[in-house]
């Protein structure tokens, strides 16, 4: 298979210096390169062709610069007999005709082609060292000081959840998770890491006041009552699990009432009488884009979640699936209502008008907004029914109902 190519060689000016008119005829020597693929050789041939040049300023011999746009490559012949030789590139892979380089084939198999292979021969090994290192202490074998206030042989606790896995001790593990009580933990028992709650470690969680606030209210309790987990114990569904913590609503003069403060804290209730479970907003938006994309359904994102809190099976969580499905019907409403814009409504929620809360079709036209005066839609239909965007026929009329605006 040959591939042509064609390149200027050389050009030839007048020798005139009298007469600014009496150039002679410019011919041109044009290079033909071809390359032959045999098998796994490739053979190179050239010729030169004389041809009469292209009309244009010319330069007169006599000039002592050298034109540099125009290549000198191949021979100067004096005869307009075509002759072949053999052609090789100065560079492999570097066609020099035209500055492109030549396509050279495909290429040899590389052991990147391969990932997978490559990392089951050299790497698997090492992964699975570093797994188990990161089951230990790690870089933190032989720690002896708190990570966070340097106290000496306190500390035995780190974080699952945050990216470092230093170790702390219980009063600064309480105070770094502060804003984060849906972590999980783990303690050093001497020989391993086993699995603990921020809960039994002491942390509580305040609702109704300021970061760092404590309610007077929760304060004016008798400490035995506060030391009851049991009674104060609040389960709470959240992205890595199922949670119980104790959880303290605020009681003082101006409290709220106890959803709306679960409901400024981020966690939908359950109920509005009384509620002792919630699910946090992040997990009520990952289930609704989980039910589309992956198309999860609640039972099978539930069980997640649960087997995600303990899959050992030693332990079982509150079981909040009725709850949960009740939580998700509600957010996708309250969704739907909010991106409608029925929240900046007096009463928006109630007596909601057929078609209130659908999205606006963005081709189709809207009454005074997209169509300009003058437009009149000669088919009845809403877009619910039969899109105006898949109609290709609906004509401008011009009547007086038209020029007022009328649709």
């Amino acid at each position: 298979m040959s591939r042509p190519q064609f390149t200027v060689s050389s050009t030839r000016f007048s020798d005139s210096e009298d007469d600014d008119d009496a150039l002679l005829p410019r011919t041109d020597s044009m290079r033909y390169d071809s390359m032959v693929r045999v098998g796994n050789r490739t053979k190179f041939s050239t010729r030169y062709v004389h041809v009469e040049a292209s009309p244009g300023k010319r330069q007169r011999a006599h000039s002592p610069e050298r034109d540099f746009l125009v290549p000198d490559i191949g021979p100067h012949t004096t005869d307009s007999e075509h002759f072949t030789e053999d052609f090789r590139p100065l560079e492999e892979g570097f066609a020099f005709d035209e500055g492109h380089p030549v396509d050279p084939g495909p290429r040899a198999a590389r052991e990147s082609d391969r990932p997978l292979n490559m990392w089951a021969q050299y790497d698997r090994e090492t992964f699975l060292d570093e797994l188990v290192r990161c089951e230990g202490r790690g870089d933190y074998f032989g720690q002896k000081r708190c990570a966070e206030c340097r106290g000496w042989g306190t500390q035995k606790h780190r974080c699952e959840e945050c990216f470092t896995g230093a170790l702390f001790c219980t009063p600064c593990l309480i105070s770094i998770h502060a804003d984060n009580p849906f972590h999980f933990v783990q303690t050093w028992n001497g020989t391993f890491f086993e699995r603990n709650t921020l809960r039994s470690l002491g942390l509580r969680i305040q609702l109704g006041h300021a970061r760092g606030e404590a309610c007077p209210g929760t304060l004016a309790r008798a400490p035995e009552e506060r030391a009851n987990t049991d009674k104060t114990s609040f389960c709470i569904v959240h992205t890595n699990g199922i949670h119980e913590v104790a959880l303290d609503f605020c009681t003082c003069g101006k409290a709220q009432s106890h959803s709306v403060q679960l409901l400024r804290a981020h966690l939908y209730p359950a109920t509005t009488l009384r509620p002792s479970s919630a699910a946090s907003f992040s997990v009520l938006r990952k289930f609704h884009m989980h039910s589309f994309e992956s198309k999860c359904s609640a039972y099978e994102f539930y069980n997640a979640l649960a087997r995600e809190t303990n899959n050992t099976g030693n332990f079982q969580p509150r079981d909040r699936y009725r709850e949960f499905l009740r939580m998700t019907r509600e957010w996708r409403n309250l969704q739907m209502l909010k991106r409608s814009g029925r929240a900046h409504i007096p009463d928006g929620v109630k007596d909601i008008e057929a078609g209130a809360c659908a999205l606006l079709c963005p081709a189709c036209p809207q009454p005074g907004k997209k169509p300009p005066t003058g437009w009149r839609l000669e088919v009845g239909t809403v877009c619910q029914e039969i899109p105006i965007c898949a109609l290709p026929r609906y004509r401008r009329k011009f009547s007086d109902e038209a020029k007022t605006g009328v649709i």
